[in-house]
C-alpha cells in the first residue's frame, strides 16, 4: 500500500534545522524588543533587559487595559518585588563587603578585587533604587495614578482621527436637542457616548511607557550585574591562588582542587536555571508558529477566522473603527429623517393650500386643483 502523500505543513530535516532552531529564536526575540521598544534603544537593551517585550505586555493586559482595581494589585506586586530585592541586595553587599577582606586579596589580579568593589557598589545601588521604587509606588493612592505613571499619551499627530468624531457626536447632539422631542432621540447616542468614553481612556493610556517600567526594573538589573561580578571576583582570586606562590605559605594544590570545585559548582548550578530558560524561551518563540500558519492562504480558508492580532496594533484602532461606523449610521438616520419632515412640510403646505381655497398646480398634470 502506498504512503500518503505528506501534508503541506511538513518540512524535510535539513542541516540549516539546527541553526533554524537556535538562532532564530534570539533573532526573533531582539526583533520583537526592536519593533515594541524602538530601533535605536533596542541594541543597548537587549544584552541586560531581554525580557523587555513581557514586562511591556504585562504591564499592558494587567494595567493599562484593566479597571483600577487591578491596577492596585499589580502596584502591590511591583512595591513586594522591591522589598523582596532590597533585602537580596543587602546579603550580597554584606558578602562583598567581607570578600574585600580576603587573604592575599591585593597580592593576585587586580580584577578580582575590582570585581567585588563593582559587585558592592551596584549591590548598594540595588538597595537605594529599590527604596525609591518602592516609595514612588506607595504615593500612587488609586489606580488612575498607578496608570498614569506607566503610561503615555497618544501623540499630538494622532488626536485629529478621534477629534472628528467627537465634533461629531457634538453637532448630533445639538441637532437633537433643538429639533426633536426626548422620545424621537436616536437610540444610539448613548452607545456612540459609551465608545467615546472608551477612546477617552485607550488615548489616555495610549501605550506603555518604556521609562517607567526601566525604572521598575533597574534594581534586579543591578542586583543581576552584583552577583555575576561577585562571582566573576571570586573565580579571579581562586584561580590565582591555586598557582604554587612559596611567599604566601599556602599549598597550590589545594587552592587548585578547591577552585576546581567553585568552577563545577557555578557552571553546575548556572545550568540548572540556563537549561530550563533556554528551553522555555524556545518553546515561547515557536508557539508563534501556529498563528503563523493560519495566516497563509491555503490555510485561512480552513479555519475561517481571523487569527489573533499582532500586539503591535494600536489598541485604539477598534473602538475608534467602532466610533466612526456609530457616528455614520447616526448621521445617516438624520438624512433620513430631514428628508421625511421635509416631504411632511410639503405636505402640510398643500393641505393649507386647498384649506384656504388657494389654487395648487399639480406638478404632473398641471392642471387647476379646484377647492
Amino acid at each position: 500500500m502506498p504512503d500518503p502523500p505528506p501534508s503541506p505543513t511538513e518540512k524535510k530535516s535539513s542541516p540549516l534545522e539546527f541553526i533554524k532552531y537556535t538562532v532564530r529564536p534570539v533573532l526573533g526575540s531582539f526583533w520583537d524588543v526592536q519593533k515594541t521598544c524602538g530601533s535605536t534603544p533596542a541594541p543597548y537593551l537587549y544584552p541586560i533587559w531581554h525580557d523587555a517585550v513581557d514586562v511591556l505586555r504585562h504591564i499592558e493586559d494587567n494595567i493599562l487595559h484593566t479597571n483600577g482595581e487591578k491596577a492596585m494589585q499589580i502596584k502591590k506586586q511591583f512595591s513586594d518585588d522591591c522589598t523582596m530585592l532590597a533585602v537580596a541586595a543587602a546579603i550580597v553587599a554584606q558578602v562583598a563587603i567581607t570578600s574585600l577582606s580576603l587573604q592575599y586579596l591585593d597580592e593576585v589580579r587586580w580584577t578580582a578585587k575590582a570585581s567585588i568593589i563593582i559587585s558592592l557598589l551596584t549591590a548598594v545601588l540595588s538597595v537605594f533604587f529599590s527604596c525609591r521604587v518602592q516609595q514612588k509606588m506607595t504615593n500612587l493612592l488609586n489606580g488612575k495614578e498607578v496608570k498614569d505613571f506607566l503610561s503615555n499619551q497618544i501623540k499630538k499627530k494622532e488626536i485629529h482621527e478621534i477629534e472628528k468624531v467627537a465634533r461629531k457626536y457634538e453637532e448630533l447632539r445639538a441637532y437633537e436637542d433643538a429639533n426633536l422631542k426626548e422620545e424621537e432621540r436616536n437610540a444610539k447616542i448613548p452607545e456612540l457616548k459609551e465608545v467615546l468614553d472608551e477612546l477617552d481612556d485607550r488615548a489616555r493610556y495610549y501605550q506603555v511607557s518604556l521609562v517607567a517600567a526601566m525604572m521598575i526594573k533597574v534594581p534586579v538589573l543591578l542586583l543581576n550585574a552584583s552577583i555575576s561580578t561577585l562571582i566573576i571576583g571570586f573565580g579571579i582570586y581562586l584561580k590565582d591562588m591555586s598557582v604554587y606562590d612559596p611567599d604566601r605559605g599556602l599549598s597550590g594544590t589545594h587552592s587548585k582542587y578547591i577552585y576546581a570545585i567553585y568552577v563545577v559548582i557555578v557552571v553546575c548550578g548556572s545550568l540548572i536555571y540556563a537549561i530550563p530558560w533556554s528551553i522555555k524561551r524556545y518553546e515561547t518563540f515557536n508557539a508563534r508558529h501556529w498563528d503563523a500558519y493560519k495566516k497563509r492562504e491555503d490555510t485561512a480558508k480552513i479555519w475561517r477566522k481571523e487569527v489573533l492580532r499582532e500586539r503591535q496594533k494600536r489598541a485604539i484602532d477598534e473602538p475608534l473603527e467602532k466610533a466612526q461606523k456609530l457616528a455614520a449610521d447616526i448621521d445617516k438616520d438624520y438624512q433620513t429623517r430631514d428628508d421625511m419632515a421635509k416631504r411632511y412640510a410639503m405636505v402640510e403646505d398643500v393641505i393649507k393650500t386647498i384649506n384656504n381655497g388657494g389654487v395648487r398646480r399639480d406638478s404632473v398634470e398641471g392642471n387647476p386643483v379646484p377647492r
